[in-house]
């Protein structure tokens, strides 16, 4: 897969999962009673994200240059799978809280990017083709303003709708959230197996 297809891709998973923020954007905007408070709570969580994401995959590329490509991939792969496995079994619709502020959002959303594996999901990518000139930064910013461009699309639209389409709407994102990392973690074995 092409890197810039493929953390655009991820980028629009990312952005579409309701955990991952549009859920508590449009959450807000219902508690204002306007859409401005969408408004408000989308840069804070596209912010989280952004750091979220660069907090799991700098280390890693970093890492990179001090060991072997197949030591990196391969402990990444199993470590995503091992979590695809895990975010399989425990699949549910994520429950919100609407009264979070900017701080919040912000937190929220970058401890949910780096537990949930969004940063570490880019790696495989990020190591497939030739070195990045900016060491990875230009993929992170790339893919968090995919997400973020998605997040907000999700978020307004559902506002828009209301919260009564999330259940007819939005598929368990958990059981795909699951899939895609166990994919980028067999695709990191596959990378780290042909080094």
């Amino acid at each position: 897969m092409e890197l810039w297809t493929g953390l655009a891709l991820l980028g629009l998973l990312h952005g579409l999962n309701p955990a991952m923020g549009w859920l508590m954007a449009a959450a807000r905007g219902w508690w204002e009673g306007h859409w401005r408070g969408v408004a408000q709570a989308l840069p804070p969580i596209g912010l989280g994200h952004l750091a979220g994401v660069a907090l799991s995959l700098l280390p890693l590329l970093a890492l990179n240059l001090l060991l072997p490509q197949e030591w990196v991939l391969g402990p990444v792969g199993l470590a995503l799978v091992g979590l695809g496995l895990l975010r399989w079994r425990r699949a549910r619709h994520p429950r919100v809280r609407s009264q979070a502020g900017g701080k919040e959002l912000f937190l929220w959303s970058g401890l949910l990017a780096f537990g949930h594996g969004a940063g570490a999901m880019l790696l495989p990518l990020c190591l497939s083709g030739p070195p990045l000139p900016l060491f990875g930064l230009e993929a992170v910013l790339f893919h968090s303003l995919v997400a973020f461009a998605a997040t907000g699309a999700a978020a307004f639209l559902v506002f828009r709708l209301g919260a009564e389409v999330i259940p007819r709407l939005w598929p368990n994102h958990e059981r795909i959230w699951a899939l895609a990392l166990a994919g980028m973690g067999f695709f990191s074995l596959a990378k780290g197996l042909s080094a």
